[in-house]
């Protein structure tokens, strides 16, 4: 149950309760709560206050003061329970320079900020991100990141899988600029012995080309061995994917991302293999690049697989093997999450002069022409939903 303090009660209760303590708690009123305040449907509809008359005392009173466990960011969980919390010390490398408004799942604006932080335990920068008051006066606090290299304790933050792996304050996060204690001490000498490397991976974060996580390499290829097999079509949700059996052009509330506004459209999916002459990467495309590949709409693809149409099955597969595109590739998450490095598709663009070369023109002459002479013969879009040995639904 959440329990909530106002004004002044926030000072007063500063030192009765600490974070991982335990107390008894009398004369606390209960209330309905706020269902604005609420973080999730998973919170009890209730919330405790303090009163004049509340008594808050601890079950050991002899316990003393409740210390950060402080971890190394090696030893943080890729898996874990959500609800865990973890305390970390780290060397800060960078803080971004001012907080962001962002739109959350309630509804509501919020700020955010970035820490980025390192350790003796791994090679890889940690990204925190700062919520609501901590984004804006204790980040200011850490200004003098580009000067030097501050240790610098984080308490309960959680794990989340944004890019990749990273952590997040939490409601009980506290941010302690000159933490004390062995572990402490122990980083602070390292970080005085070890400047040339925490200047390399600062150098890394800052320079968004060279920094593993967020690297991005644009390389001209082609698609030389096509296989229409491992092209999947079917009807979803025109915003995140999610196969659904409603009517193409209708529009639904999609139960995967809430859009109420979500319309059945044709959605694509395309399995290959590309190659710039020096090798070959394996990728996924989903619906806006497949387009860009085949210079055709999702609807065009979706008639030409669940018809089985040869002729412009054959010249878009010529389109492919003979006609360059640019695409976007970056690491996989799973660098952040398991120190593997994987590549993959973030994007497709095409090559301005490609567009209205004859190949093209052939494809949608091939389109065209098919689409005439099955008028009568093709499926109803509304009405198809053939199983095509489809891959799992996407989310992207």
């Amino acid at each position: 149950m959440r329990g909530a303090l106002f004004g002044d009660q926030v000072e007063a209760y500063k030192d009765a309760l600490q974070h991982k303590g335990t107390y008894e708690i009398a004369d606390a009123p209960i209330r309905s709560a706020n269902q604005q305040w609420k973080r999730s449907e998973s919170e009890m509809d209730f919330q405790m206050s303090f009163g004049r008359q509340t008594v808050v005392q601890p079950v050991n009173p002899e316990a003393g003061s409740i210390l950060p466990d402080y971890q190394c960011l090696a030893s943080l969980p890729r898996v874990g329970d959500p609800d865990d919390r973890f305390d970390v010390l780290g060397v800060v490398l960078y803080v971004e320079e001012e907080a962001r408004k962002v739109d959350t799942a309630q509804g509501r604006q919020a700020l955010v900020r970035e820490i980025v932080i390192s350790d003796h335990s791994s090679d890889q920068p940690m990204v925190i991100s700062a919520w609501s008051d901590l984004a804006e006066g204790e980040c200011d606090a850490l200004s003098s990141w580009a000067e030097k290299f501050n240790v610098v304790g984080f308490t309960s933050l959680r794990t989340t899988s944004h890019k990749g792996f990273s952590l997040s304050t939490s409601i009980s996060t506290v941010i302690d600029h000159d933490p004390k204690g062995d572990r402490p001490n122990a980083l602070n000498e390292w970080a005085l012995t070890h400047q040339d490397i925490l200047s390399d991976r600062q150098a890394r974060v800052l320079d968004n080309t060279t920094t593993l996580q967020e690297e991005r390499r644009w390389i001209r290829v082609v698609v030389p061995e096509p296989d229409f097999d491992r092209v999947h079509a079917y009807i979803g949700c025109c915003n995140c994917g999610t196969r659904t059996e409603v009517p193409v052009g209708k529009a639904y509330t999609c139960t995967a991302c809430s859009h109420k506004g979500s319309v059945a459209s044709p959605r694509i999916t395309f399995n290959c293999n590309i190659s710039d002459g020096t090798g070959e990467l394996s990728v996924t495309a989903f619906t806006a690049d497949v387009e860009r590949l085949f210079r055709m709409p999702a609807a065009d693809l979706f008639r030409i697989k669940h018809t089985n149409d040869a002729p412009a099955i054959e010249a878009a597969k010529e389109l492919l093997r003979t006609k360059h595109v640019l695409v976007e590739v970056g690491p996989t998450t799973a660098l952040s999450k398991s120190n593997a490095l994987q590549w993959c598709l973030k994007q497709v663009a095409l090559e301005e002069p490609d567009v209205t070369e004859d190949v093209v023109e052939d494809v949608a002459k091939a389109v065209a022409e098919d689409t005439i002479e099955h008028t009568h013969a093709k499926t109803d879009l509304e009405h198809n939903h053939t199983e095509d040995a489809l891959e799992p639904t996407p989310t992207a």
